[in-house]
């Protein structure tokens, strides 16, 4: 109740769902959910990446966030996760969708609960192409897109 409304304008602008919020019937005060409008998965998750940007946060951590996006909403994520990079904000990424490693500088593979490699994005790809895991063993992939350079 006590949210600084230009913060959520702005949260809201960075993910991408202010104009689809400005269309609800009630704008930003409509109701969502059991008893209110009904969104997709998609702009669900939207929503709730604005949220996660309110007041710019140091650490980004999304899980799957790339999950329910069509493309357009997927390149919206990683402009977006490339543009908090350059306000020193972290961002750690948990996906089985490969396609977000573009804006990782650094990657971790765990897999049955193990770290099993860890460092460049690149070096970790490549690694992982060569690598003689079994068919039945699906990797976790989590990018790390950290602000430094290093």
């Amino acid at each position: 109740p006590n949210a600084d409304e230009q913060e959520i304008i702005r949260a809201a602008q960075l993910a991408g769902v202010h104009d689809m919020v400005l269309s609800l019937p009630d704008g930003y005060e409509t109701l969502i959910g059991s008893g209110g409008h009904n969104l997709s998965s998609g702009q669900k998750q939207k929503i709730a990446l604005a949220r996660c940007l309110y007041k710019v946060p140091k650490v980004l951590l999304l899980d799957e966030p790339n999950s329910h996006l069509d493309a357009m909403g997927e390149a919206h994520l990683t402009r977006l996760i490339e543009a908090m990079r350059k306000h020193k904000v972290t961002s750690v990424i948990v996906s089985h969708r490969s396609s977000i490693l573009k804006v990782a500088n650094k990657c971790a593979v765990i897999r049955g609960g193990e770290m099993i490699s860890f460092g460049p994005t690149q070096e970790i790809i490549k690694s992982q192409a060569t690598s003689n895991a079994p068919e039945n063993s699906v990797p976790h992939v989590i990018p790390v897109n950290n602000h430094t350079q290093s």
